[in-house]
């Protein structure tokens, strides 16, 4: 399987393709037509099937992806979801995206210009509308990627960029500090309790607009300026 998916082709017409392992069932490949591949599983808990990106294919990682799946597989077997855990945490205060996206935009409506807005709205509603029943707390930078993918193979690289700035904007308003604007900080009070997504886990992260796919973290834990890689 190593070095399969630079051979893989989308069929013309298809946004992407999966392919699964012969050797351990579940575990798969799936390949956007951008070129972008990415490793996953699929399991069943009772009547639940669930769907599990492990990370990006990259040389090198196909053993360690092989055991992650592995793992969420064996987990499986024993009844145990860990898609459903995350989400059973104990205490843990879940809200998705869509849900936070009408807050947020309420929260702006005083601090954007009227065209930012617009802009804003649109890009939140419609472009991410994919993660929209995601819990905020179980987004990952991989679901982030994907949908930029999607989004830069329908509309262009433009919108996609525009897309990904209005969702960073989101994340700021809720998980920083000093968001901008009164109704904004007070949007920020509200969201304390709840989780941060997975993507940003470790520190606020960033999209670059000349850079789409790469997660800049502001700080290392020495303190160092880092960049995370892709």
């Amino acid at each position: 399987m190593e070095g399969y998916a630079t051979r893989l082709r989308v069929p013309a017409g298809a946004r992407d393709v999966l392919v699964f392992d012969d050797a351990l069932p579940g575990f798969f490949i799936r390949k956007f037509e951008s070129g972008k591949a990415s490793y996953g599983v699929k399991y069943n808990v009772g009547a639940q099937q669930r769907r599990l990106t492990l990370g990006a294919v990259v040389p090198g990682v196909l053993a360690e992806m092989r055991k992650k799946a592995s793992d969420v597989l064996a987990r499986a077997r024993l009844g145990q979801d860990v898609v459903g855990d995350r989400l059973a945490a104990a205490g843990r205060r879940t809200v998705t995206l869509g849900e936070l996206v009408p807050k947020y935009l309420t929260a702006r409506e005083s601090d954007l210009r009227p065209k930012s807005l617009v802009e804003a709205r649109r890009y939140l509603e419609r472009s991410w509308e994919p993660l929209h029943a995601l819990p905020i707390d179980v987004i990952t930078r991989q679901n982030v990627v994907d949908v930029v993918d999607d989004l830069e193979h329908d509309s262009g690289k433009v919108a996609a960029d525009r897309a990904r700035v209005a969702l960073s904007g989101l994340f700021a308003a809720t998980w920083t500090a000093t968001p901008p604007g009164k109704r904004s900080r007070r949007f920020a009070k509200d969201c304390q309790g709840w989780s941060q997504p997975t993507a940003l886990r470790g520190g606020m992260q960033a999209w670059s607009v000349r850079s789409p796919r790469r997660f800049c973290s502001r700080r290392d834990r020495d303190g160092a300026p880092r960049r995370l890689p892709r």
